[in-house]
């Protein structure tokens, strides 16, 4: 099961809409701003080539370098009650692994943000939550996925699906397996 099959069987008012940026400080951020500004459909997706100001859990900096990874943002209005929240990070987290998966790839959650493959992160999620009432109103679902990046800071412990395959992949092709 991929996240766009999770989303489309889970909120029937899902709509496929991606934005398409070459540069964004953060995915995030501007999926925020689109829900403060806009009527924005369910399932629409941020996606860019170069993230100028990514971050992760507890305003941690997420590395990513410029055209190498599937860095995207997916808007979600989800209605969900907010004892159930962390069903958004076990769905996104799962089509992840199940993606990983498809391309030979064996990773592992660390709950409730990463994904790592033999002691090294290959993904991180950041979800940002919009409460209204007991209920999630809407959901901001960061992705952060290393796709050809083959450095990384030092004192990370990261690596990629071109780490692991040994050979870079179309980005397009992980998003499509991912969405």
């Amino acid at each position: 099961c991929n996240f766009g099959t999770f989303v489309f069987m889970n909120f029937k008012r899902f709509q496929t809409n991606l934005i398409q940026l070459s540069t964004v400080d953060s995915t995030n951020n501007y999926a925020a701003n689109l829900l403060k500004t806009t009527n924005v459909v369910n399932g629409t997706t941020i996606r860019t080539k170069r993230q100028e100001k990514g971050r992760g859990q507890l305003g941690t900096i997420w590395h990513t370098a410029p055209g190498k990874n599937l860095v995207l943002s997916t808007i979600i209005f989800p209605a969900l009650k907010i004892e159930r929240a962390f069903y958004l990070n076990i769905a996104v987290s799962l089509a992840v692994n199940s993606t990983l998966k498809a391309l030979g790839i064996n990773s592992k959650v660390k709950w409730p943000n990463d994904i790592y493959v033999d002691g090294n992160k290959i993904a991180g999620i950041l979800i940002e939550n919009q409460i209204q009432g007991k209920l999630i109103n809407s959901s901001i679902l960061g992705l952060g996925l290393n796709v050809n990046q083959l450095i990384f800071p030092e004192e990370l412990s990261a690596t990629s699906i071109a780490i692991e395959k040994g050979f870079e992949m179309e980005i397009e092709e992980v998003f499509e397996k991912y969405f």
